[in-house]
């Protein structure tokens, strides 16, 4: 080994150092389990963060702290609005009339905190959605007193095309910051109530990843100023990663190509009646998907297809259908919502290492034993 191929094994040791350390924490803190990520939630800004805001704001919520939380929220500096926390509720989704042709008036406010003088507070809630025509300006002139936040991941200004190109007075907060601190406190302040101070936890945890500050973020930062210190490794760090992809790729070719050898030919229902299988990975997942079809005609939408589905969708983890497809399943050990490249490195080694022949058939059998049993389930299903 040559003394730039050493050095850069070194080097990759110190970035395998970092990942186990990043492993660890994330495992003890248990960062990596989060209710609001696994049921898909985490980037719904309605049903998710205005809803669980709207809850943590309210005196009234079923958090039962009363207006603590809320005298926290005016307790951050960039917010200026004196309420009367006790008396003040708190509305997501507050209509103020409809949209006129000029977008000059209506719309719905995010969250509209209100006291029992009228005096408001009216957050515009954005997590990845873009500004609206007139946003900020429609609601300014909706209350031109109230207190005007706007609240993103980062913290930053909003677009012209939400000032509607006037000077507008309102104050930018960030998820990131202010957001989060506001939410330790509350945790601290709900210390004796384990149910809230779990669901702020996991809530919180939710924030940090959306925001990037997670035990595996600081991994990346961590790395990044290795590699800062250590330019003459870049190009190395890139072919590794351009090997890697190629690996990835290939495992998974290969895998696809061993499951059409198996599963090339349709299942037969009756003289007519037939069900044809589809492997492969889309923008989302890696899947084994169900078509059905009499003679050459594809049945959608069916009662037969229903019927046929939900045989399987108890029975089979990760199984969905929609208009398209009678139904797909994630086959283990993928996930739903998982592509080949999110498996575990020792799975991908393994399927291109010296024994890659007997490792493939083992990881194809695994798969296509979760397929037979669809099938058997579905040829029971029509009997």
């Amino acid at each position: 080994m040559n003394t730039e191929a050493s050095n850069f094994s070194i080097f990759l040791h110190q970035v395998q150092n970092l990942h186990k350390t990043q492993k660890k924490l994330s495992d003890l803190n248990g960062e990596n389990f989060n209710v609001f990520s696994i049921l898909g939630m985490e980037g719904q800004e309605v049903k998710t963060h205005s809803a669980f805001l709207r809850e943590l704001l309210d005196p009234k919520g079923t958090h039962a702290m009363g207006d603590h939380f809320l005298e926290l929220f005016l307790q951050i500096p960039q917010i200026e609005g004196k309420l009367n926390a006790t008396s003040s509720k708190v509305v997501a989704e507050y209509y103020v009339g409809r949209i006129d042709s000029e977008y000059s008036e209506g719309g719905f406010i995010d969250l509209l905190i209100e006291d029992k003088d009228k005096k408001r507070i009216i957050i515009e809630n954005k997590i990845y959605a873009g500004d609206q025509k007139n946003q900020l300006l429609r609601y300014q002139r909706f209350d031109p007193s109230a207190e005007l936040i706007y609240l993103t991941l980062d913290g930053h200004d909003a677009s012209t095309e939400s000032l509607g190109g006037e000077e507008i007075d309102y104050k930018p907060i960030s998820y990131a910051n202010e957001i989060l601190n506001w939410l330790c406190d509350c945790r601290k302040e709900a210390v004796e109530k384990p149910v809230v101070r779990e669901a702020l936890s996991q809530y919180i945890e939710l924030i940090r990843r959306l925001t990037n500050q997670t035990a595996k973020d600081a991994m990346k930062e961590e790395i990044q100023e290795l590699l800062c210190k250590n330019p003459e490794f870049v190009s190395s760090a890139k072919a590794t990663v351009e090997v890697w992809n190629s690996m990835v790729y290939n495992a998974k070719i290969s895998v696809i190509e061993k499951l059409h050898e198996k599963l090339n030919s349709p299942v037969k229902l009756s003289d007519t009646i037939q069900i044809k299988i589809e492997i492969g990975e889309d923008r989302e997942e890696f899947y084994v998907g169900y078509k059905l079809f009499d003679g050459e005609s594809e049945i959608n939408e069916s009662e037969l297809s229903k019927k046929l589905f939900d045989s399987i969708k108890d029975k089979l983890e990760n199984t969905n259908a929609n208009k398209n497809w009678m139904g797909w399943f994630n086959p283990k050990p993928l996930e739903k919502g998982k592509k080949f490249d999110t498996l575990p490195p020792e799975i991908i080694t393994r399927l291109l290492g010296d024994e890659s022949k007997d490792e493939l058939d083992k990881f194809v059998q695994f798969i296509l034993e979760q397929h037979e049993t669809a099938i058997n389930l579905m040829v029971k299903a029509f009997e």
